[in-house]
């Protein structure tokens, strides 16, 4: 019988979906699988006391997914061979043709079970339909070691964004002549959890990090990449209003939904001077991998 047609979706945090599209690619070219990508994860920006965002209610009922193309450009698929358009095939899926293979095999009941990740691709095999929606999470279990290949150059290039994310991008960046530095202030409710976790302190202020001074050129402006930055006087993450401090800048018209946000910040990013990030966050590394650095605010004796 032909292979099946694998169905996945980007699922996670942006540095997690960049982590399942590079296990999707390694798997689908080392077993001879064609595939399709649905879906990526459309998590709600964070409202502010100043401001509110609107989340479609499809995609609430979607449990906070939408189509990829939101996010990516389809070309950063079609770099493979064996990508399939989702939109060539969407018509001919249907209950009879397709298995649920995420509703079936969770993710975290796979990583699990050290039999079905043993025998993941066998059991892949052994599915007689057209389609196998393999769904969310796929790095979980893949058991690739991305790394090599997610710190690069070469593969970040691939990563190409639709064009609303690279609009909102030139927008914001088109009277920024100027060069400036990036700091990735990582406090969001998923961090702090993850954190008390491991054990791992996360009580910082947004000024002492600022105070820190660990740039090569401290003149310059400052990027701040975070959420609700309006808060953070009341929060008692800065010493004064933001809009007071005139060496720092940030994206006050963000979009909807926190991925898309973290896409321009990606980009803001990658064409600053210098970034200073968190460490235990995959965003942070990226970066910091990419521009040949190790700058964590966290790891500072003085923060």
């Amino acid at each position: 019988m032909d292979k099946s047609i694998l169905i996945f979706n980007l699922s996670g945090g942006f540095t997690d979906m960049q982590k399942n599209w590079i296990s999707i690619m390694l798997f689908t070219k080392q077993y001879n699988y064609k595939f399709t990508i649905k879906y990526c994860t459309a998590r709600p920006q964070s409202s502010s006391n100043s401001i509110r965002y609107i989340i479609d209610k499809e995609i609430i009922e979607n449990k906070y997914k939408y189509d990829v193309k939101n996010l990516f450009n389809e070309k950063t698929f079609k770099i493979m061979n064996n990508y399939i358009s989702f939109e060539n095939i969407k018509n001919d899926i249907c209950q009879e043709n397709t298995f649920d293979f995420y509703e079936k095999y969770k993710c975290c009941e796979i990583f699990e079970n050290k039999n079905i990740l043993k025998n993941y691709k066998d059991i892949l095999n052994e599915i007689d339909t057209k389609y196998i929606y393999v769904g969310d999470h796929f790095y979980f279990y893949a058991g690739y070691n991305i790394g090599n290949i997610l710190y690069t150059k070469d593969f970040n290039d691939t990563l190409i964004p639709s064009d609303r994310i690279i609009n909102a991008y030139n927008n914001f960046i088109s009277n920024k002549n100027e060069k400036y530095n990036f700091i990735h202030f990582r406090y969001e409710r998923d961090m702090i959890c993850y954190c008390n976790n491991i054990k791992q302190s996360i009580d910082y202020t947004l000024e002492n990090v600022i105070n820190l001074k660990t740039f090569k050129n401290n003149n310059l402006n400052i990027y701040i990449a975070t959420s609700d930055i309006e808060d953070f006087y009341n929060k008692k993450l800065l010493k004064n209003p933001i809009d007071t401090y005139k060496n720092l800048f940030y994206n006050q018209n963000k979009m909807n939904y926190f991925d898309e946000n973290a896409f321009i910040d990606f980009l803001i990013g990658i064409n600053s001077e210098e970034i200073l990030g968190f460490s235990h966050s995959g965003f942070s590394t990226v970066l910091n991998k990419l521009k040949n650095t190790e700058n964590y605010y966290n790891n500072r004796n003085n923060v």
